[in-house]
């Protein structure tokens, strides 16, 4: 069979893998592609969307996947089916519903299906006249496609005024962001539900969730996602709440007003608590959602795309690996605003339960280099997800892997359900510090304790290192290492935002050999305290941070007993 995948992202490439993966006789093409598709196909640069249908045509291919919104809400889909092309993709007016958040919004109140109460602007007097009135948090939500940074997650009138100046006055996003939904916000977790769909049946994928917030504890702005697990533990009642109340009124309701829906729909839910509702729809699969999902797939992919795309009965289950998916994103510098390209990724390791998921990359010579905002993923998948997230955080303490940026806390809420969190923060004044810590990620690695890493100056991100301090308390971090040299404020301004533990490291810079920065550290008000280790003594920063944990953690406890027993034995 001849398959033409239409995209440039993870979400192709993943496409490709499995389906390669499990009908190795099948010949792909991608169109554009990326660095990494080349491995598994072959890459078209095609650009026309008359000439990429005229091209399927010619070469016979079977069935084309159309992996993008930007083409399905161009009407791609229209396109192949004029020339009598078999395609995988909802038509022009069905994509309506992710390319149109007014569109869809409306959809949602005309067919009772739960959501938001909402409100649409185009004036940005009326709009601000209207945020005036509301209740903070609230979200703003460009009309049109914006590749996941059109949603603002509004926190107080002043941040409201600025987003609506953005979209409706200096049109930053602009013909998507011209109109503009502002809708209640819905506190609860996210889960994302993927259905393969025609006019005679439907199937559901696994839940999962994904991550879109670029920083730790989902903070900073929206992006297209920083990396996803599967699956989320749903119940059946859940289940059956999302198929009667959500999944089916939604076709029946696109069936009703001549918009038959085929092909893969993505509803975006908030489980509140008043109950499960649709943030969003998409019409395509989710990225990063579906890198997650397609390894734990052992239904053969391929026949699952071909019958929804030929209308034929979909299975009513499908056959799942019981095993547990987690991919974390690794990003350029910078995104989800200005980053530099071309820079050299490191050699990528193969093992048999994982996979590098290849987004914005191309190929240079031997070596893949960096083309886009989202990079590269790694997906690995085992018996639980705190197994698979210390696989991924294993590698990516690789060298060349700091040139680029990944959240270390995908999966928190389901790692802390695990008995996994995430309870120690660490903190570094500057990237120079960054190998004087190698010692200290050493200790807490070997006794497999998750913890998160910035870089942050206290004099000049101070902004910064406050929402850094909110992602402590959302995570349920107990204790904060801070490391800095020469003046070395950072541990003391630390202290005095938090009541945790904060344990400081001096560290060797400058005339001084760190005498400055142990003396700043140590020398905090009464009521502030820092603990204090000795010059560059990081080993005894992170000692000292895990016997703070173990005074509530028994089995951390015997293993730290043990370690310090074999190390007299050793030393003796």
């Amino acid at each position: 069979m001849r398959i033409l995948i239409i995209g440039n992202g993870a979400r192709e490439y993943s496409l490709g893998y499995f389906i390669k993966k499990n009908n190795n006789d099948c010949e792909i093409f991608f169109c554009p592609g990326n660095g990494g598709t080349e491995s598994l196909g072959k890459n078209l640069d095609i650009v026309s969307y008359n000439e990429i249908v005229e091209w399927a045509k010619e070469n016979r291919i079977d069935l084309s996947i159309v992996g993008s919104e930007s083409y399905l809400a161009d009407g791609i889909v229209d396109l192949f089916k004029k020339h009598s092309m078999l395609v995988l993709g909802p038509t022009q007016k069905a994509a309506k519903l992710e390319s149109s958040k007014i569109y869809s919004k409306e959809f949602m109140k005309r067919h009772r299906i739960p959501t938001s109460p909402f409100k649409v602007f185009s004036d940005l007097k009326k709009s601000i006249s209207y945020l005036a009135k509301c209740k903070f948090p609230l979200v703003i939500k460009a009309d049109g496609l914006a590749a996941g940074k059109g949603a603002f997650i509004i926190k107080d009138i002043a941040h409201g005024l600025s987003v609506l100046n953005d979209l409706l006055s200096e049109k930053k996003l602009g013909d998507s962001g011209v109109k503009i939904v502002i809708e209640d916000y819905l506190e609860g977790e996210e889960v994302s539900i993927l259905v393969l769909c025609n006019s005679k049946s439907y199937v559901t994928l696994l839940p999962s969730q994904d991550h879109k917030q670029a920083k730790e504890g989902d903070l900073g702005l929206n992006t297209g996602g920083m990396g996803a697990y599967a699956p989320y533990p749903l119940s059946d009642n859940e289940m059956l709440f999302i198929k009667e109340r959500i999944i089916e009124p939604t076709l029946n309701g696109m069936r009703e007003e001549g918009s038959d829906f085929s092909g893969v729909l993505y509803c975006g839910l908030m489980l509140t608590s008043s109950g499960i509702k649709v943030i969003e729809y998409n019409v395509r699969f989710g990225d990063p959602e579906i890198q997650v999902i397609l390894p734990l797939l052992e239904s053969n992919l391929l026949d699952l795309l071909y019958r929804t795309a030929t209308d034929k009965e979909l299975p009513n289950e499908l056959k799942w690996k019981d095993k547990k998916s987690l991919g974390i994103v690794i990003a350029s510098n910078g995104y989800p605003d200005e980053y530099k390209k071309n820079i050299i990724l490191p050699e990528l390791n193969e093992i048999e339960d994982g996979y590098w998921v290849h987004a914005g990359t191309r190929k240079a010579g031997n070596a893949f280099v960096s083309n886009g905002g989202r990079v590269i993923n790694r997906v690995v998948w085992k018996d639980s997800f705190s197994e698979a997230r210390d696989v991924i955080l294993s590698d990516l303490r690789e060298e060349g892997w700091e040139r680029f940026f990944h959240r270390r806390d995908i999966g928190y809420r389901v790692l802390r359900k695990e008995g996994n969190p995430i309870l120690i923060a660490i903190i570094a004044g500057s990237k120079s510090d960054h190998k004087k810590l190698d010692d200290l990620f050493k200790v807490l690695n070997h006794f497999k304790q998750s913890y998160i890493f910035r870089t942050i100056s206290a004099h000049r991100q101070p902004d910064q290192l406050g929402e850094f301090l909110v992602a402590c308390e959302k995570l349920d971090v107990k204790v904060l290492i801070a490391a800095a040299g020469l003046a070395a404020h950072l541990p003391g301004v630390i202290a005095s935002k938090t009541l945790k533990p904060v344990i400081g490291v001096p560290l060797e810079a400058g005339s001084l050999s760190g005498v400055d920065a142990l003396h700043s550290i140590c020398q905090m008000p009464p009521g502030v305290p820092v603990a204090t280790v000795g010059i560059d003594n990081v080993r005894n920063a992170a000692f000292l941070a895990l016997q703070i944990l173990a005074l509530d953690d028994n089995v951390l406890k015997e293993n730290l007993i043990n370690y310090r027993q074999k190390w007299k034995e050793q030393n003796a």
